[in-house]
C-alpha cells in the first residue's frame, strides 16, 4: 500500500491505494479515504498530519503482512477457460537456481554469439537438463515439457534440433567453463578421484568424478573403440593441473587400459573390476564360499556387522533390509588377467534384497538362483570395504542415469547425425548428474537423489487466475530445507501473482 494525494481548491486530499491485478491488467484501488490535513488533525488529534498518515500507513502494512488473508471468489456455475493451463511444477526452480550460479546461462550466451544462433540456446539447454532430471522417461518432447513450468522461454519444436549438433561440438567447452565456475559456489576436493568406464555399454564412456562423487570430466567413443587411449583435450588439461594422490578405477573385468597414466602417476592404482558373478576360471574354488547364505557382513550407521546368514532377511523387517546391501570380502591370489601383477587381490561378492526383486521380475525362478548377487575384485584393502561398496554403487547409479535414463531427441529433422545426438544426450546426462549432486551435497547428503526428484518432481502449484498460486504439494522438512537453501518459499497458503513473479527472478540470480 501507499500514499496518494488529489489536489483541488480547498488543498491536498489524501487516500490509502493498493495494486490490484484485475482481468489481466495491473491497477489501483482505494483502501481508505484520509481527507485534508485539516480533517486529518482534527479527528486524529495530532499536530503534523503528514507525519500522522506515514505512521497509519506502516501500521496498515504491518497488519496487512501479518494477515495476508485472501478472498477468492469462485463460480461454481463457470466452467474453466478451454485450453488453458492450470498447473504447474515448480520443483525445477531448485534445480534452476543452481544452474544460474554455474553462469551456464553466460556460458549459453558465448556459444549462441559464436554461432549467432536465432534461438535461446540456455532455455534449450537448461530444459534437456531439467526434464532428464525430473522426468527422464516422459515421452514429452523437451518443447511441450517447456509448457509444465510457470515461466515460458523462447524456443520451438524444431528449434531443439538445430541446438544438437552445436551442443555436441561445443561439449569440452562446456565441460571446462563450468569446472570454473563451479569453484564460486563449493570446494572440491579432487587429490582422490574416481574413473569410471564403461566399455561395454551401448554407447562407450568414460567419467571422472572428485571425492564428492561430482563428474569432472567425460568422454564417450564410437562403438568400435573399445580401449580409447586418451580423454579428451580438456580432460589432459584438467588432470594435468590437479594434485593427484590416487585414482580407483572401476571397470569391467575385459577392460585393459587406462585413459591417461597421469590418473596413476602420483599414487598407487587401485582399481575395483566389475566381474561376471560365478564367471571366472581362476577363482572358481571361491565360489562356492562366496555364495554359502551364511556369514555375510553389513554395515549400519558407520558399524559392522557380521555372521548374516541371508536366507531369513525376508523374514525380519523386509523393508529396512531392502535398502541394505550385504557383502562377503574373500583374498584370492591375482584375478588370471593381463594386469596380474601376482599380488594378493579381494573377491568381493555383494548381495541385496532390493536388486533380487528387480531382476527376478519376470523371469523363471529356475534362472533366478543367483538374482541379487553381484562381484567384483579389487585391490583395495579389506579395511577400506566401505570405499569399494561405495564405488559398486556409484556404478549402477551412473550406468543407470545415462543408460536407462538414456532418451534418444526425438524431435527433429534427419539432418542431425546420430554421433551428434548422442554427444548433445550425454552432455545432457553430464550436467544433469552435476546439478543434481551439487543439490545433494548442499542438502547434506541426508537424502537420496531418488528422494530429491521425488520430492522436486511433486512440487506444484495450481493457478488462480488473476490471483495467484496455491501450492499442490506436501509440506515436510526436505521442502523446508530447499526453501531454506533458495532464498524464497513456495509453501505459502497462496502466492500472489507478484510474489510468484520475485519467486521466479531470484531463481535466475547468480
Amino acid at each position: 500500500m501507499r500514499i496518494k494525494f488529489n489536489t483541488t481548491g480547498r488543498g491536498k486530499c489524501y487516500y490509502i491505494i493498493r495494486s490490484v491485478y484485475r482481468n489481466g491488467k495491473n491497477t489501483s484501488e482505494i483502501v481508505e479515504k484520509l481527507g485534508y490535513e485539516d480533517e486529518i488533525r482534527e479527528q486524529h488529534h495530532c499536530d503534523d498530519a503528514i507525519a500522522w498518515i506515514k505512521q497509519h500507513l506502516k501500521e496498515l502494512n504491518a497488519k496487512e503482512e501479518a494477515s495476508r488473508k485472501v478472498l477468492v471468489p469462485f463460480d461454481a456455475a463457470a466452467l474453466i477457460t478451454p485450453g488453458e493451463q492450470q498447473s504447474f511444477n515448480i520443483g525445477y526452480l531448485f534445480l534452476q537456481r543452481i544452474w544460474y550460479q554455474l553462469k551456464l546461462d553466460l556460458i549459453c550466451s558465448a556459444v549462441r554469439k559464436k554461432y549467432k544462433l536465432p534461438f535461446d540456446l540456455n532455455g534449450i539447454l537448461s530444459r534437456c537438463v531439467f526434464r532428464q532430471i525430473l522426468f527422464p522417461s516422459s515421452a514429452l518432447s523437451t518443447a511441450r515439457f517447456t509448457k509444465d513450468f510457470p515461466e515460458q522461454t523462447e524456443f520451438e519444436y524444431a528449434d531443439v534440433s538445430r541446438a544438437l549438433p552445436v551442443l555436441s561440438r561445443e561439449m569440452d567447452f562446456i565441460e571446462k567453463e563450468v569446472y570454473r565456475n563451479i569453484r564460486r559456489i563449493l570446494t572440491r576436493p579432487t587429490s582422490v578421484l574416481f574413473h569410471f568406464s564403461m566399455p561395454s555399454s551401448p554407447v562407450p564412456m568414460d567419467l571422472i568424478l572428485d571425492e564428492d562423487a561430482l563428474p569432472l570430466a567425460m568422454d564417450i567413443h564410437p562403438e568400435n573403440q573399445k580401449e580409447p587411449q586418451t580423454l579428451t583435450p580438456w580432460a589432459e588439461e584438467l588432470l594435468a593441473s590437479l594434485p593427484i594422490s590416487r585414482c580407483i578405477d572401476c571397470t569391467d573385468a575385459d577392460r585393459t587400459d587406462t585413459p591417461d597414466q597421469k590418473l596413476h602417476d602420483s599414487g598407487g592404482r587401485f582399481f575395483v573390476r566389475r566381474i561376471p558373478i560365478n564367471g571366472n576360471i581362476v577363482i572358481d574354488r571361491q565360489w562356492k564360499e562366496a555364495l554359502d547364505p551364511e556369514g555375510w557382513s553389513v554395515a549400519i550407521d558407520g558399524k559392522v556387522q557380521t555372521g548374516i546368514d541371508i536366507r531369513h532377511l525376508a523374514d525380519g523387517d523386509r523393508k529396512k533390509n531392502s535398502d541394505r546391501v550385504f557383502y562377503k570380502a574373500i583374498p584370492i591370489e591375482g584375478d588370471g588377467t593381463d594386469q596380474d601383477s601376482g599380488e594378493n587381490r579381494l573377491l568381493v561378492v555383494t548381495f541385496s534384497l532390493k536388486d533380487q526383486d528387480e531382476q527376478r521380475d519376470g523371469e523363471d525362478a529356475a534362472d533366478a538362483e543367483l538374482d541379487g548377487f553381484h562381484a567384483v575384485i579389487t585391490n583395495l584393502p579389506e579395511d577400506e570395504m566401505d570405499t569399494v561398496l561405495a564405488t559398486l554403487r556409484e556404478g549402477r547409479e551412473i550406468s543407470d542415469f545415462f543408460g536407462i535414463r538414456k532418451q534418444a531427441f526425438r524431435e527433429g529433422s534427419a539432418e542431425v547425425s546420430q554421433e551428434e545426438r548422442t554427444k548433445a544426450h550425454f552432455l545432457v546426462c553430464f550436467l544433469a548428474l552435476l546439478v543434481l549432486r551439487i543439490l545433494k551435497k548442499e542438502l547434506g547428503g541426508n537424502c537420496t537423489e531418488e528422494e530429491i526428484t521425488d520430492t522436486l518432481r511433486k512440487m506444484r502449484v495450481t493457478r488462480i487466475k488473476d490471483v495467484g498460486y496455491i501450492p499442490a504439494y506436501t509440506r515436510t522438512k526436505l521442502t523446508d530445507r530447499l526453501h531454506d537453501l533458495a532464498g524464497f518459499r513456495t509453501d505459502y497458503e497462496i502466492i500472489r501473482e507478484k510474489a510468484m513473479r520475485g519467486i521466479l527472478r531470484k531463481s535466475r540470480q547468480r
